[in-house]
């Protein structure tokens, strides 16, 4: 670890981050990552967002939006760890 590394922790980088525990390099996240624009994930996001109000709103079973809410994280967590 260099000096700089030590000051400056966003200097360090992550050779492999795990999402859904399947481990992908930094440039295969980024792929994912381009496989949409970010106004598309934006939409992907709000679809999941509706999607979740209205699963609630109609006693759809607990485990479906608790599914919804999964598939949210992992995006998320793409969007946190690519580029």
């Amino acid at each position: 670890m260099t000096t700089n590394s030590i000051l400056f922790p966003s200097q360090i980088k992550m050779t492999s981050f795990t999402i859904n525990n399947k481990a992908y390099s930094h440039r295969e996240l980024n792929c994912i990552q381009d496989f949409f624009t970010n106004e598309q994930w934006d939409i992907i996001d709000c679809a999941l967002i509706e999607y979740n109000k209205l699963a609630s709103d109609c006693a759809v079973k607990e485990e479906t939006v608790n599914e919804i809410k999964q598939v949210q994280d992992v995006i998320y967590e793409l969007a946190r760890t690519a580029y």
